[in-house]
């Protein structure tokens, strides 16, 4: 178990498919010790909006505290989830 699990898997800017799924969330949920944290980096602009935040309802399905932390020189948002 974990105490933090950053996640950032960006291949330029694209996302693969395959870390959207609420599967793949179930697991990183699994591996985080009980009072765990973690950080998803998420672009956040134009098309990649939509993306992200309906990959922000897949984290608040899962996890029970979900915030959103947007940096002020970049289009990206941070999810933290507990």
């Amino acid at each position: 178990k974990f105490n933090l699990i950053c996640v950032d898997l960006y291949v330029g800017d694209n996302y693969p498919e395959k870390f959207e799924s609420e599967e793949f969330v179930k697991n990183l949920k699994k591996t985080l010790s009980k009072n765990g944290i973690l950080l998803v980096n998420r672009l956040y602009y134009g098309k990649k909006r939509a993306i992200a935040e309906k990959f922000l309802k897949l984290l608040q399905k899962n996890f029970s505290e979900v915030k959103e932390v947007y940096p002020s020189v970049a289009e990206n948002v941070v999810y933290i989830a507990q």
